[in-house]
């Protein structure tokens, strides 16, 4: 890898994700340009205020002139998750749609992860339809 190589990780799932930057720094690894929504966003407003889509806007940014991009598109940020409640399933998809379009030629892993759904009344089908769609 050339000095001028970067990966990146675009970490959108509801948890911190700091055990990857224990790695990062605990390794000195200087060539990956990690973003994690992480604890930053727990709250529907962050979403409504505009704050979350600018701190994505900045992580997408960042990430665009890297080599390869690791995407978690995690499911708990979603309103129904017990650990989540930023995003409505519009404005998820709409992250998802940004990441893809914006980041989309380049080469990329990505994951769906989380989703953990409670609605009272629904079945678990019905709870998780959000996450999927």
């Amino acid at each position: 890898m050339t000095v001028e190589e970067r990966d990146a990780i675009l970490d959108c799932d509801a948890h911190d994700g700091d055990g990857t930057d224990s790695i990062i720094g605990t390794l000195g690894i200087e060539w990956v340009e990690h973003h994690t929504q992480g604890s930053r966003f727990g709250m529907g407003t962050d979403a409504a205020n505009g704050a979350y889509g600018r701190w994505l806007e900045t992580a997408i940014d960042k990430c665009s002139g890297c080599s390869v991009v690791l995407y978690q598109s995690g499911a708990d940020p979603h309103i129904n998750a017990p650990l989540g409640g930023t995003l409505t399933t519009q404005q998820m998809r709409a992250r998802d749609q940004w990441v893809f379009e914006r980041l989309g030629h380049l080469p990329m892993g990505w994951n769906l992860q989380g989703g953990y759904q409670v609605v009272a009344g629904k079945t678990e089908a019905e709870q998780i339809e959000p996450v999927l769609a």
